[in-house]
Parts: structure tokens; C-alpha cells; sequence
């Protein structure tokens, strides 16, 4: 949401409002000759209209959004495009959205385009969302444990901003009776500002509601009113980054932040998943993988299946979003629930 907010006139040394004192006003007191005019704040009805995006300007920041990172937006979100854009194109001093556009396409450091990216990226999440896949992850630890001792490895596809990750790793160390050698989770996500909130690890009193009380006061802490803040720090495209237990940030009153043991077990960074295959990556024994494949055309959707199916270890557990559905994909996994598929040992 945009905030307007009207400007008001500076005051003098001597406590006067503006360039008159209280009680007096232009017309009983003139000003002199080499002052500019008073300050008057804008008149609401003179605000600038809503930005609008005409069919064509639309269709290009559409295919924009679906070439970089496979958003596909139907027809009809021209003003969700718009609004989301508008903070973004006031930080930069432009009014005109075809600007902005021609902005994106002539920046060579990629680094508009990650912004442009953020603005639009919706990061719905939660503590505990969909608490049955946790359950599900539990059991799969104590099955892991039976084996060969193995670190457990675990990836959070679309972490957001962190809380099904950090709800992955109350889970596992709750779940391996306190080793936390016994299990490794990466966190990845397209939206940088959503992985800078992940880093920080701080919450409010509501967003930690659902983190049962037994386990907020074991894996949480109360943050002080008054924190000392750190040197701020920047999550560049793909930089690895993980929390840095010497940095701090300004806190205010109702606000947990996740304990440096648990926020040690989980590295964030930053990952585009419709650049899949991943070479690069670790096998994994579970990954989850949810509600960002609903937003990908059939052929990105089976590009990505693949590679998760490649990166499963054999017997491992893929948790994708309850709204989402594989059908009309090729895959060789076997459903143990509507939102749970596992990958056979022989394959």
C-alpha cells in the first residue's frame, strides 16, 4: 500500500509553524519580498490518479515477469501489475510506467530486474502452514535415523520469508532428540527481500502464534525494545548467505527472533527454480516444493518435476502445496498422500 502523506512547513528556531506564526496568516501579514511563498499542503482532490497500465505495456511487463522467472499473469491483473510497480517507480523518480520498462530492459546489472521480481512475487506463508507435511517430515527423520546415520538433507524450495524452513527445523531437532549434526536444510526463495527477512530470523508475537508455546520458548527468544542495529547487509542475486550471529537490527516491542542454533543448520540463498536443472546441488531426502509450481506453464512445470525427481534421493519424500496437483505430468513417484509423493529405491 502506497502511503500518502502531506507535507508539512518546517519550523523556525523560534517554534513559529511555517514562514508566519500561528496567529497570523498571509494576508494580515505579508511576507518579505525575497521569501518564497508559504507551504500549503496539497489539496486531496488534487492527487495524482492511480497508475494505470494501457494493454500494451501490460503484455510487456507480463512477458517480462514470465521469460525471468516463469509468472504467467492472466489477463485482468493490470492493476495488480501497476500497484505493485508504483512504490518501486516513485523510489526512482519516474511517472511513467513505459520508462520504468525501458529501465528494466537497459539495466545490465540484473539488479532492477531482481526488484522488479520482488515487487511482484507473492510470499504467502506461515509457521506450520500445512502442519500435516511437518508430521509427514517427522516420520521421515525417525526413518532415517534407523539407517545409516547419514546427515539428513532437506531443501525448502520456496522458503519465503523463512518460516517453513525454520518450522522444518523445529521439526528435525525435535525429531533427532536434539542432534543437530544429524540434519542440514537449504533455503531458497526468487524474492531477496523475503530472504532478508529469513536471515534475520525475527518475527511478531502473531507470526509465531502458531509455533506451539513449549517450543517457542525453546527455539525463540523475546527481543528486547531496544536493540543496538548492525551494519545493514545486501543479498545480491545468488549470493549464499546465512545469519550472522554478531549482526542485530533495530527491534521493536512483540518481536522473536530464532535461535542461532537452529538458524545454523539452515542456509538461504537465493535460487530462481525456472532455471532448472540444478547440477550444482546435493541429493536430497525430502524436499518441499510448495504452492510455486501452480503459478508455472505445463512445460516449466515438468522441466522442474524433473529435476526435483532427479534430486530425491531414492525413497525420499517430495511435499508439494495442497493446491497444486501433478496431473498432466510425467513422473515416476508414488503418492502416499493428496500432496506427498516418494521416490522408488529402485529409481
Amino acid at each position: 500500500m502506497i502511503e500518502l502523506h502531506r507535507a508539512r512547513a518546517p519550523q523556525s528556531s523560534s517554534g513559529r509553524e511555517g514562514y508566519g506564526s500561528a496567529s497570523s496568516s498571509p494576508a494580515s501579514l505579508p511576507l518579505p519580498s525575497f521569501l518564497p511563498p508559504p507551504l500549503v499542503p496539497p489539496s486531496p482532490f488534487s492527487l495524482p490518479p492511480p497508475l494505470s497500465l494501457p494493454p500494451p505495456l501490460f503484455r510487456a511487463f507480463r512477458e517480462l515477469a514470465a521469460e525471468q522467472c516463469g509468472i504467467r499473469l492472466r489477463d485482468g491483473k493490470e492493476t495488480l501489475v501497476a500497484t505493485r510497480i508504483a512504490g518501486r517507480m516513485s523510489e526512482l523518480g519516474l511517472v511513467d510506467p513505459a520508462a520504468y520498462l525501458a529501465r528494466l530492459r537497459a539495466d545490465p546489472s540484473g539488479v532492477e530486474m531482481v526488484r522488479f521480481l520482488d515487487a511482484l512475487c507473492t510470499t504467502f506463508t506461515g509457521f506450520y502452514r500445512d502442519a500435516e507435511h511437518f508430521t509427514l517430515l517427522a516420520g521421515e527423520a525417525g526413518r532415517h535415523a534407523s539407517r545409516d546415520g547419514r546427515q539428513m538433507r532437506v531443501w525448502c524450495a520456496a522458503t519465503a520469508s523463512g518460516e517453513e524452513a525454520y518450522s522444518a527445523a523445529i521439526t528435525l531437532s525435535e525429531a533427532f532428540g536434539g542432534d543437530d549434526e544429524a540434519y542440514r536444510i537449504l533455503a531458497t526463495d526468487l524474492s531477496t527481500s523475503a530472504l532478508a527477512t529469513a536471515v534475520a530470523g525475527r518475527y511478531t508475537e502473531q507470526q509465531v502464534a502458531p509455533v506451539p508455546e513449549r517450543l517457542r520458548a525453546k527455539y525463540f527468544t523475546a527481543v528486547p525494545p531496544a536493540t543496538p542495529a548492525g551494519p545493514p547487509s545486501a543479498l545480491s542475486p545468488g549470493a549464499v548467505t546465512a545469519a550472522d550471529p554478531g549482526a542485530s537490527s533495530p527491534a521493536a516491542p512483540g518481536l522473536y527472533e530464532v535461535s542461532q542454533r537452529l538458524r545454523e543448520r539452515i542456509l538461504f540463498t537465493r535460487m530462481n527454480l525456472t532455471t532448472a536443472p540444478f547440477p550444482h546441488l546435493p541429493h536430497f531426502d525430502v524436499i518441499l516444493c510448495r504452492n510455486v509450481m501452480i503459478y508455472f506453464d505445463v512445460q516449466l512445470r515438468q522441466r522442474l518435476l524433473d529435476d526435483l525427481t532427479r534430486l530425491l534421493r531414492p525413497g525420499g519424500l517430495l511435499l508439494v502445496g495442497h493446491a497444486e496437483t501433478l496431473t498432466g505430468l510425467a513422473y515416476r513417484l508414488n503418492q502416499v498422500r493428496p500432496s506427498a509423493f516418494r521416490k522408488p529405491r529402485g529409481y
